[in-house]
């Protein structure tokens, strides 16, 4: 049987086939539209990937907005479209990136938040919302001047969203579309105002990473260039994981081997018994307090210590503890404050020293004295007077070493008078002396300036001096085979040589010549514990001595305005180097001393004894009661000026004690003068005539008698005033 549309006429045929064209043209329409809603649907998806991982992952600012402008025109179509960034106050713009049509440009030259504060930017600024102008609407339509094109009749819809971060204004994102494109959609404006979230939220982080890394770049260039050794430590593992060319200067290693290392590697062995327990409190502390200062004694990589002075903060904001190490070398400093205190120790037990000797040379006196009374009431013929004898000699002795004591104070306390003295001279002469007392073994060397080497000094306690230095040089040395080099030059002290200079004197003089001697020797040197301890009165390492050599000697070089400084290692050897002022021309004086004593001119005077102490009244007067003198006894400067006025015209001669109480010797003089020129005065003290610290305006023919004194000097000096 035949199908019925076989039989169909031909015309029926074509109406089918056109149908069926019809059929096929819609349908095929339809499924060309979903088609293309698919595919523009996965390209903006696509577009929001690429525009959201930018905004994860895009640390530089223009290349995000760069990136963000090429993505948007397929999420929402755009002809033009510009993004602008304020800065943090938002009073001034930032950033402007726009692109025309498929080129992105970065804006070279910015202007000022005027320009855009007008218009739909303006408003969508100030009123943090999105502002859309339509196709046909050209009134408002500034906002293209920001990526160099003018309005023309051919702009359509107009778009600006504000970056809004927390309702902190970022900028503006601002889209265009052609006349011929339609407006604006909500879902469009959804898309921007989101879009807008994402952008300002992430140009906020990278403002914050940027200003984080330029932070770190400066604080990194601070490090680098910084003065000071700066190390990081990580105190979980323990390490230094940064160091700069400071520290590495400091230590003498290389920064990477600092890292390398066990930061305790670097601690002197001197603290290595507690160091751990140390580091422990100076990492808990620096955790509590924030910063800790601590002072180590640290060791290079030539084997040298030195102080250090260790600031440690810690490092805030960080995921894991680091402290910065900020470490000084402050040997010098500590240097200097050791000097300084030793300066003040000296001084206080100098004070001490001169004080004991002064008190102790009034009981020798008395001692002395009554010795010599006894002696002469017994004669000389009694048996008593060999053990009288066996007491002045121990009392001579006593006398000896409250001069060294007196030496120690640093008040030149002798008879002796200052003189220019040449040390170059000096020297000779006691090398020559004592050539006979070294041990053959000790050689010494001479090495002299041939400039002047005049110093105004006193000759005995001078020679004192060298006679201390070249005899402990010799007993350092001991039996081995050594050498002693002593030499002399001139110096010149800028401030910071004055200063290193201050182990034992007051401030050197600058721009000023000295007088320098050095003693150097190859001997068995000295520890650090004894070298800081050899100026102390009555210490000494040697088997016999009473330990006042050095004491005494760096008394003598402080009250001759010198310096002294010492410098010793184990097995190499101790110099001692020796600083004088150099002497200008000087006009030498020398004390009144009597020649003869005729004692009968003593017969029937009457002597005024003003003293603090009874104990030397009462030698004085009895000793002279023996030759016929009256003496009248005051025991003060004020009490004896009284008994002077009640006994006008009847006083011969006043002898007056220099340190006492209320008004001094040298006060009392005065007044005694002014009430009689005639009256002669005899100055006493264990003190010299020339320390001008305790005997100001003395006049050089003043008599003068230092305690102790001997009958026999008394009566010699009483002798030579009555003359």
């Amino acid at each position: 049987m035949t199908p019925f549309f076989l039989n169909l006429p031909p015309i029926a045929w074509l109406l089918g086939i056109a149908f069926a064209c019809l059929l096929a043209f819609i349908f095929g329409h339809r499924l060309g539209q979903q088609r293309n809603s698919s595919t523009v649907y996965l390209n903006q998806t696509k577009a929001l990937n690429q525009i959201s991982n930018t905004l994860i992952h895009q640390t530089d600012q223009t290349a995000t907005l760069q990136a963000i402008l090429q993505q948007i025109s397929v999420v929402i179509p755009n002809r033009e479209a510009n993004v602008v960034i304020l800065n943090e106050t938002a009073d001034q713009v930032a950033n402007v990136v726009y692109r025309e049509g498929s080129v992105v440009r970065l804006k070279e030259q910015l202007f000022d938040l005027e320009t855009i504060n007008v218009g739909l930017s303006g408003w969508a600024m100030r009123n943090r919302q999105t502002a859309i102008s339509p196709k046909g609407d050209h009134d408002q339509r500034e906002t293209l001047a920001l990526y160099k094109q003018r309005v023309t009749h051919d702009t359509g819809a107009i778009i600006v969203s504000p970056l809004l971060y927390q309702q902190q204004l970022v900028g503006t994102i601002t889209l265009s579309r052609s006349m011929s494109a339609p407006n604006f959609s909500e879902q469009d404006v959804a898309t921007i105002e989101t879009l807008g979230t994402q952008i300002a939220s992430a140009i906020i982080n990278q403002t914050a990473i940027q200003s984080a890394e330029m932070a770190l770049a400066r604080a990194e260039a601070l490090i680098e260039y910084a003065p000071d050794a700066i190390l990081i430590l990580d105190m979980d593992q323990k390490k230094f994981i940064e160091a700069n060319p400071a520290a590495s200067a400091l230590f003498g290693h290389s920064v990477e081997y600092l890292k390398a290392m066990d930061p305790l590697a670097f601690y002197a062995p001197s603290e290595h018994e507690h160091i751990l327990e140390s580091r422990q409190l100076a990492f808990e502390k620096t955790l509590e307090l924030g910063q800790y200062t601590v002072e180590r004694q640290l060791i290079n990589a030539a084997g040298e210590t030195f102080a250090a002075e260790i600031r440690l903060a810690l490092i805030p904001n960080t995921n894991k503890p680091l402290i910065r190490a900020s470490i000084f070398d402050i040997t010098e400093r500590k240097q200097e404050e050791a000097s300084e205190i030793q300066a003040q120790k000296l001084d206080s037990l100098g004070v001490m020293a001169g004080g004991i000797a002064h008190d102790f040379n009034n009981l020798l006196l008395a001692m002395l004295g009554q010795s010599q009374i006894v002696r002469r009431k017994l004669g000389e013929e009694h048996k008593a007077v060999k053990n009288l004898v066996k007491i002045e000699i121990a009392a001579q002795r006593a006398a000896e070493l409250t001069r060294q004591m007196m030496a120690y104070a640093g008040n030149n306390q002798t008879a002796g008078a200052l003189a220019a003295i040449d040390l170059n001279t000096m020297i000779i002469e006691n090398a020559t002396l004592l050539r006979a007392s070294i041990p053959v073994n000790v050689h010494i060397h001479q090495d002299l300036t041939t400039a002047t080497t005049q110093v105004l000094a006193d000759k005995s306690q001078l020679q004192q001096v060298v006679m201390n230095m070249i005899i402990n040089a010799s007993d350092a040395i001991g039996t081995a085979v050594g050498d002693i080099w002593i030499t002399t030059e001139h110096v010149v002290f800028d401030s910071i040589d004055a200063k290193r200079w201050q182990t034992i004197a007051p401030q050197l003089q600058t721009n000023t010549p000295y007088l320098c001697i050095k003693f150097r020797d190859n001997g068995c040197g000295m520890t650090p514990e004894t070298l800081s301890r050899i100026f102390d009165p009555f210490f000494t390492t040697k088997k016999t001595g009473h330990g006042l050599g050095l004491a005494a000697v760096s008394g003598i070089i402080r009250s001759h305005g010198g310096s002294l400084r010492v410098s010793s290692e184990i097995d190499v050897g101790t110099t001692f180097e020796i600083v004088f002022p150099i002497a200008t021309a000087v006009k030498e004086t020398a004390p009144i001393t009597a020649t003869t004593t005729d004692v009968s001119r003593l017969a029937g005077r009457t002597i005024l004894a003003i003293d603090d102490d009874d104990r030397v009244l009462d030698t004085v007067r009895q000793t002279l009661e023996q030759f016929q003198v009256t003496v009248l006894s005051a025991t003060s400067g004020e009490s004896g000026l009284e008994v002077f006025d009640a006994r006008y015209g009847e006083i011969d001669l006043a002898l007056v004690d220099v340190s006492m109480p209320g008004l001094n010797g040298v006060e009392t003089m005065q007044s005694l003068r002014e009430r009689c020129e005639r009256t002669p005065v005899i100055l006493t003290s264990g003190y010299n005539k020339h320390n001008a610290n305790q005997m100001p305006h003395i006049a050089p023919n003043v008599l003068y008698l230092q305690k102790p004194y001997r009958t026999e000097q008394l009566l010699a000096l009483l002798t030579q005033a009555f003359l």
